[in-house]
């Protein structure tokens, strides 16, 4: 088989109230390139940021999505596959960056298989290996996505993905601290339950956000991206996160919210010539808090790793 190339995106997930649901993939690529060799092993060489999650074989995850989605669909691997994964996503942001190795790994078995599988299969898969439902959605297929639960409580997991529309002037700009934190201290802050009226609104903003994102209308969004679900708990996960929200806004942002878990902040706007304002607010938003952060300016791809569009330099 010849040499072949893709790419799997960053992911910005919850966007507010939409908590465990909605994501946007980014033009922020893992960028996988796969040869198969004549060496009886299976191996992943990490560059850039992606050498920050190196580990061995067993715990791969870009290897570990590759034999378990070959397994489940019965799909015939070379015996030897080098894979050379060049990130520019920053880790441990609230970018997705563990769920897009699983995609990377379930995007390569997929150019070996003679049937894909449908795309609710494949997501069930990615988390049925620990990887996130929202970020995995749009880390497989881009574009901005909505994850939907199918089955009930009593049931095994199992998720639908559904494509949602994005207003092509949407502007993301991103704010990711140095400092981490892990996955499991975002989710221990949260609390076990939340009052019906929260839950009511919640779901009530999650519907204008949806209008909001689609029209492009920066007065919509201001108020529908506020969140009581699991904002208000994590915004304090980092110092200087508070504030650089409120920065943002003050810079010219329509809404700034948390990112995935966290503790990357996004900021959204419709002006391209605000985002300098927008970055440099949380540069210094989080210096006063002794914090480094980088900045990162984007747009939405509809690129995902199944896409199978010949990539161009």
């Amino acid at each position: 088989m010849d040499p072949f190339e893709f790419q799997v995106p960053a992911t910005c997930a919850n966007l507010g109230p939409g908590f465990g649901v909605l994501a946007v993939a980014l033009d922020l690529p893992l960028h996988v390139s796969v040869q198969v060799t004549k060496q009886a092993t299976h191996e992943v060489e990490r560059r850039g940021t992606a050498e920050e999650m190196r580990m061995d074989a067993r715990h791969d995850a870009i290897l570990r999505g590759l034999h378990e989605a070959a397994a489940k669909f019965k799909i015939k691997l070379p015996d030897g596959i080098h894979v050379v994964a060049d990130s520019r996503i920053p880790p441990a942001s609230g970018l997705g960056t563990h769920t897009a190795s699983f995609a990377a790994g379930i995007g390569i078995a997929m150019r070996f298989a003679k049937r894909r599988p449908d795309e609710h299969e494949l997501i069930d898969l990615l988390v049925g290996l620990g990887g996130d439902p929202g970020h995995g959605a749009a880390s497989l297929v881009g574009g901005f996505t909505a994850v939907c639960q199918t089955s009930v409580p009593s049931e095994p997991l199992g998720f639908r993905v559904l494509p949602c529309t994005l207003h092509e002037s949407w502007r993301f700009v991103l704010a990711c601290p140095e400092t981490r934190i892990t996955t499991a201290d975002t989710r221990r802050i949260l609390p076990p339950t939340l009052p019906h009226a929260v839950t009511a609104r919640t779901t009530s903003r999650l519907v204008g956000l949806l209008d909001a994102l689609e029209r492009g209308d920066e007065e919509l969004l201001a108020p529908y991206l506020f969140d009581e679900a699991h904002v208000p708990f994590r915004r304090r996960l980092v110092p200087g996160m508070e504030a650089a929200l409120l920065a943002g806004r003050d810079a010219g942002a329509a809404g700034v919210t948390i990112s995935g878990h966290g503790p990357g902040l996004v900021a959204l706007t419709t002006d391209e010539s605000r985002a300098a304002a927008i970055g440099e607010a949380f540069v210094q938003a989080f210096a006063e808090a002794e914090q480094i952060v980088e900045t990162i300016t984007t747009r939405a791809t509809s690129r995902g790793a199944l896409d199978d569009r010949i990539l161009t330099q």
